[in-house]
């Protein structure tokens, strides 16, 4: 329901302000003096969607809710680590350095490249952000890629008292 999506895009915001005060608290950065990487990329790259107001008018709900889904599912430093591979001409050198360099992670801390899931569900998250242009026009976006909606019905069905 609209209600519940609304719901879920304020926890997301209100989470990405925890995440953003403790990366504030590790980097010794004034508190609330950075700007989350999720709001600053969302910003930047995809200024419908940060507007509420905006974001109804170009997304359908049950694209609104895989987004939702997809970004409680994709960590930061896949999308940062797919962001700076694409950047780089989809060779993998130098990527992790980067990706470290970004979150402030020392040489020795391990970071992976992510896998193929993660690399999809970013893929399907940019994908999903990225609205279809017209005529140089911003139009509605498309279909949602998982139907989020069956996913909650099925869950109801192996969970009786599930609620919204």
């Amino acid at each position: 329901s609209e209600e519940s999506i609304k719901w879920t895009e304020n926890f997301i915001s209100w989470i990405e302000n925890s995440m953003q005060n403790r990366f504030d608290e590790l980097t010794g950065t004034e508190p609330g003096g950075g700007v989350s990487f999720w709001l600053d990329y969302l910003q930047r790259y995809y200024p419908e969607y940060v507007s509420e107001e905006q974001r109804v008018q170009y997304y359908s709900l049950p694209v609104r809710a895989n987004i939702a889904v997809l970004m409680r599912q994709v960590r930061l430093p896949s999308l940062y680590w797919r962001m700076y591979y694409a950047q780089n001409g989809f060779k993998k050198r130098g990527v992790i350095a980067k990706v470290k360099e970004f979150f402030h992670m020392s040489a020795e801390e391990e970071l992976k490249a992510p896998n193929r899931k993660e690399l999809e569900r970013g893929d399907n998250l940019v994908d999903l952000l990225t609205l279809n242009t017209i005529n140089g026009k911003s139009v509605a976006n498309k279909m949602p890629i998982y139907d989020v909606e069956a996913a909650y019905r099925q869950l109801q069905q192996e969970i009786p008292g599930t609620d919204e």
